[in-house]
């Protein structure tokens, strides 16, 4: 009796630890490409939307202590286009009038081939290294006309100074409280880095 137990329970220990090792080997060899695709579909997946507002906090008598206004503002991350910022001009009513000279000069530059503004005896200085790249981009500046500027959009000028404010990696604030028509041509127009 006990050498027949004995053996029954070895026969159902195999056939247990035989089922485990098919399913294990059904899930990592068979299914890898299933289970793994679905891993890379949950961890590196976007989820777009718009964040949640912040709740309300009640004291104990059911009176409000803190309330927030959801505010709609734009925002920009992303490799500093200059086409960005001419689509921005079009669609935003931005106060640009804290643009400057060296605003205006730095937009220009990106818009226009600044090297036409050097002379050749000065790019071969630069090969020689009596002056230095730094030069070069000082020149450019002190010879880009005032003529020149006033053909600048100001606000797409201003709106790329915004952009370029700060580190690459934040996020820059273009403009607080954008109107309900604003935000709609926003989300329509699917601006890169917006």
């Amino acid at each position: 009796m006990e050498n027949k137990r004995l053996k029954s329970l070895i026969i159902y220990l195999i056939i247990f630890v035989s089922i485990i090792f098919i399913r294990v080997f059904y899930i990592s060899i068979i299914s890898h490409s299933k289970y793994k695709s679905d891993l890379n579909r949950v961890v590196y997946g976007i989820i777009y939307g718009e964040s949640a507002p912040r709740g309300r906090i009640y004291d104990i008598n059911h009176k409000l202590l803190v309330d927030n206004v959801g505010v709609k503002s734009v925002y920009y991350k992303g490799n500093n286009s200059v086409d960005a910022a001419i689509k921005l001009s079009n669609i935003l009513d931005l106060d640009y009038s804290l643009v400057n000279d060296e605003m205006l000069k730095t937009f220009w530059l990106k818009l226009n081939d600044g090297n036409k503004k050097i002379k050749s005896s000065e790019w071969e200085n630069l090969k020689l290294r009596k002056i230095n790249s730094r030069d070069i981009e000082v020149l450019k500046r002190e010879r880009i006309t005032s003529d020149e500027l006033e053909k600048i959009d100001k606000k797409a000028a201003y709106i790329y100074h915004l952009m370029n404010n700060g580190y690459s990696y934040e996020e820059k604030l273009i403009k607080k409280n954008v109107t309900d028509e604003e935000y709609a041509i926003l989300k329509e127009s699917n601006i890169e880095g917006i």
